[in-house]
């Protein structure tokens, strides 16, 4: 899957692809005008990358075949204009995830040092840099260990969530590892969460930590012509490793995953022009049917990393959206499906759960509607305050003629006692 990353800022619309020759294709959209391109080489190829937008520079963590690159790119500048630094020189080094907390920037990767694998990250706040590394030390890597995938994420509460796939080329053994991360305490938790030996299997993995609590982790694994969905909770993933089934033909998807509410979740599929979505109601013990949500192909459907940004901080996020170059997520309105016609999808849907789902949509569209009741309120209330300004301005004027008008009562009066000869005249007030 092509990796893609969408940014926004005041100059337009960033859109950062990686080339099939390991080079960086920036494009800037700002309205009507015309699209700005930069075509970016660096020493190595990419293979992967991870980007944020901070003060005019996209931020960029970079995987070469060599190690682990920094680079940072005016939006602005020329080709050529751009910083590149080493920050790991071992070639293990993969996955990248570069983020901002504060004053500080992070620069994630994975790794295996001294045959244990390694998690490790280092930071650079005004010129001062630190690196801490993080050790699974329950089990020895051996050379042919390579750490697939992984998937990142950072709750509210400052702690670093990550899901890793590390696959054994010698007994084609596949393991999901879980990191607890608090990044104040620089306390770590190591967790197993799953593993197989199957040959021929592929994976796809990912991690939710948007909301309070443990995150939410899911993973597709392709064997052949079928796939199994499993979806756990944090810690918990022993007793809440659930097999999901899917009803859709020889089809390729990626799990995503949409959190709705504190006991119910969409676990997002997405295909070329689809997406699919199961319901638990009891925060992911048990899950309905999977239901397809259709979109129009020129909606173009896709998966990008895009920023989770507040104030300080931003955090890179996957996530599934439409539009191009304009990029929309797709949120829990988007994927309301009428529940009379869900019995048509694949296997009977059970009533409870049925109802469960009726109720979460009921519950999505009051909360859209007082979402857009309340902005709207809020614009009447800026209207309204804007009116009683103009109001109290045009009061203020009022009065001022009304005192100019006094003031040359006043003046004629004054000349009129003296007995000047002057011709009467008039004070023209202009507006």
């Amino acid at each position: 899957m092509r990796q893609e990353v969408c940014l926004y800022s005041s100059e337009g619309v960033h859109w950062v692809e990686l080339q099939s020759d390991g080079s960086l294709l920036h494009s800037l959209y700002r309205g009507v005008e015309q699209v700005k391109y930069h075509l970016w080489r660096f020493s190595s190829p990419v293979k992967q990358f991870s980007a944020i937008l901070l003060h005019g520079h996209i931020h960029m963590l970079m995987a070469y075949e060599s190690g682990i690159y920094y680079a940072r790119c005016s939006v602005n500048a020329r080709a050529d204009e751009k910083q590149e630094l080493r920050i790991s020189r071992h070639p293990s080094s993969s996955n990248p995830y570069l983020f901002n907390l504060g004053r500080t920037l992070y620069f994630g990767f994975t790794t295996i040092l001294n045959k244990k694998f390694t998690y490790v990250l280092r930071q650079v706040e005004q010129g001062r840099w630190r690196e801490r590394a993080f050790s699974y030390v329950h089990e020895d890597y051996g050379v042919n260990v390579h750490i697939e995938q992984a998937s990142c994420d950072i709750s509210e509460s400052g702690t670093l969530y990550g899901l890793f796939l590390i696959r054994h080329g010698d007994t084609n053994r596949q393991q999901l590892m879980l990191l607890e991360l608090d990044m104040e305490s620089e306390e770590e938790k190591w967790q197993h969460v799953f593993s197989s030996a199957q040959a021929g299997q592929s994976w796809n993995i990912t991690i939710s930590a948007a909301r309070e609590g443990d995150p939410y982790l899911a993973w597709v694994v392709h064997n052949g012509v079928t796939a199994t969905v499993y979806c756990a909770r944090g810690r918990q993933v022993t007793n809440s490793c659930i097999p999901l089934k899917v009803f859709f033909q020889n089809q390729f998807f990626v799990p995503r995953l949409i959190i709705a509410g504190e006991h119910g979740l969409f676990l997002s599929i997405t295909g070329s022009s689809w997406l699919a979505c199961a319901y638990s109601s009891n925060g992911g013990k048990d899950w309905g049917t999977f239901m397809e949500v259709p979109f129009a192909r020129e909606s173009r459907l896709r998966i990008i990393q895009g920023v989770r940004s507040s104030e300080h901080d931003h955090v890179p996020v996957s996530l599934v959206g439409i539009g191009y170059p304009c990029f929309r997520p797709v949120e829990l309105i988007d994927l309301f499906h009428p529940f009379l016609t869900m019995n048509t999808m694949g296997p009977s849907i059970q009533d409870d759960v049925l109802l469960h789902y009726a109720k979460l949509q009921l519950g999505v569209l009051h909360d859209f509607a007082s979402g857009r009741i309340v902005s709207w309120q809020e614009e009447m209330m800026l209207l309204e305050e804007r009116l009683l300004q103009e109001e109290y301005a045009l009061q203020r004027l009022e009065s001022f003629i009304e005192e100019m008008e006094r003031e040359q009562v006043r003046v004629l009066e004054q000349l009129h006692a003296v007995g000047s000869n002057l011709a009467p005249f008039g004070i023209r007030l202009i507006q």
